[in-house]
């Protein structure tokens, strides 16, 4: 979610970056965090990134029965064949295993290596 985004006359954005500075800080309770969670908060902005484009790889997914996208290839307005054919290069996911089981778990072949 951009900074700037505003829900209303409420700054969205800006509140989203703020819980993620306290939580980072180790500024907030294990109750409120967990809750954030349970609505679907990323402590990150690569990951908050990552679940964008994962939701229009889904998307993809429902429409073609595969994530072996064309680079062209879109989804709620995100390049989704694009972005996969980023995450295919080597090394594009280490440190990030739970990226990858959130990919194989849409379509275990999603990596034709």
């Amino acid at each position: 979610m951009p900074y700037e985004h505003r829900e209303g006359a409420f700054p969205l954005g800006q509140w989203v970056a703020e819980q993620r500075r306290a939580f980072g800080a180790g500024q907030m309770t294990g109750v409120r965090a967990r809750r954030l969670e349970k609505l679907g908060m990323a402590w990150s902005a690569a990951d908050a990134r990552f679940q964008e484009n994962l939701a229009a790889a889904r998307v993809y997914f429902e429409e073609h029965w595969t994530l072996c996208a064309p680079r062209s290839a879109a989804a709620l307005d995100k390049p989704v064949g694009q972005w996969l054919s980023n995450l295919r290069r080597p090394g594009a996911l280490s440190g990030h295993p739970e990226w990858e089981a959130a990919l194989l778990a849409v379509d275990e072949d999603w990596n034709p290596e």
